[in-house]
Formats: C-alpha cells, sequence, structure tokens
C-alpha cells in the first residue's frame, strides 16, 4: 500500500540530496585535491539535504499526511539518520586534507583568522550534536525512557541553524555558485517549519 507515494519520497530524496553537487567545480591541478573536494562537499551539501529531510519526516503530524504509513517512515528516518552521520563526518576529514595539501590553515585546529575559525567552531558544535543523537539512538535508546530520548533529539534543532551560519561564510561553492539561491531557500524552509513546529506544540 501507498508504494507508489514510497517511490516517489524517495525519489525526491535522493534528488534533492545529490543534485546540488552538480554546482562543485572540480577544476583542482590534480586528481587527488579533486577527490578530496568532492567528499567534502559531498558531505556537507548531501548531508545538509539529508538533515532537513530528517527534519520533515521526522515530523509525525507532517509525514502521517504524506505517507500514512508511519511504521515505514519511521524506519526511514532511522536508516537516514545513521547514514548521515557518515556522511557529515566526511567534510571535516576531507577539507582539512584539502587546505593542507593547499598550504593553507588547519581546520580541525581551528587555524587561520579568527574569523574564519569562529565559523569552523561553529560547525564543530553542530557535527557533535549529531553525533551525540546518532550514539544515543543507537547504543542508549533501549535502557532510557521514551522521553528522555525523545529529548535527546532536540538539539539537531539547534545544530541546523548553525550548520547554515557555518556554510555561508566560509563556504566557498555557496558564495561562488547558483548554491547560494538553493541555500537560501532551504534556509527560509527550514524557518517555515520550526514555526510550524512551534505553534503546533503551543
Amino acid at each position: 500500500m501507498y508504494r507508489s507515494r514510497k517511490i516517489l519520497l524517495l525519489g525526491l530524496i535522493a534528488a534533492s540530496s545529490t543534485l546540488p553537487l552538480l554546482f562543485v567545480r572540480l577544476d583542482e591541478s590534480a586528481v587527488h585535491l579533486n577527490l578530496y573536494k568532492f567528499l567534502a562537499k559531498s558531505g556537507s551539501i548531501c548531508g545538509t539535504m539529508l538533515i532537513v529531510w530528517q527534519l520533515v519526516i521526522g515530523y509525525r503530524s507532517f509525514a502521517g499526511k504524506l505517507l500514512p504509513d508511519l511504521l515505514w517512515v519511521l524506519a526511514l528516518h532511522r536508516q537516514i539518520g545513521q547514514f548521515v552521520l557518515f556522511l557529515i563526518v566526511l567534510h571535516p576529514i576531507f577539507i582539512t586534507l584539502y587546505y593542507l595539501e593547499h598550504g593553507l590553515a588547519n581546520p580541525l585546529l581551528l587555524g587561520g583568522s579568527a574569523r574564519f575559525a569562529a565559523y569552523v567552531a561553529v560547525g564543530m558544535a553542530a557535527l557533535l550534536m549529531f553525533i551525540f543523537v546518532v550514539v544515543v539512538s543507537v547504543f542508549i535508546r533501549p535502557r532510557i525512557s521514551y522521553t528522555w530520548w525523545y529529548n535527546t533529539h532536540l538539539p539537531p534543532y539547534a545544530a541546523l541553524p548553525l550548520i547554515f551560519l557555518h556554510s555561508f561564510p566560509i563556504g566557498q561553492t555557496i558564495a561562488s555558485s547558483g548554491l547560494r539561491n538553493l541555500w537560501l531557500a532551504l534556509i527560509a524552509l527550514v524557518a517555515l517549519l520550526y514555526v510550524v513546529r512551534l505553534l503546533n506544540w503551543l
């Protein structure tokens, strides 16, 4: 039942999470540099898109209207959550290799200007929040109550704005391509979802 809706949803998630990679310019002088760049951007761009999808399908009142098979939606939400962590970890690893290869500041050590380091620290804070949620959901969930587990899902609501704050000022692909307009639309969508959820909670 609802097979066509499930296929459509999976297609939308896959397309919206991968097509933005077309904005990434693989114009480096060496193959390995292009690989570093592509993997770093995959982690940041695809990871952010999937996190937004997590926000959408994790909103049960909304997801239930689109696809009443909530057990399937919840299973999809859980699977994407585990994959997202792997994906977004690619970003700090390969962007660091990319920077070091170019002789630039080490982002993991908060090198560079104070402004650059501050935006990197914001990104690190967001990453730690997502790691916390995934670790709790995968390893600790059976030992805690539903209320405690639900409360551990609140940090990502703060982490997503931190991701946008991190990516806009120092994200070269966003600054130099049409991805900037998509990112602005994404920010507007997330803000709208936050308002709707807050009003629903109230």
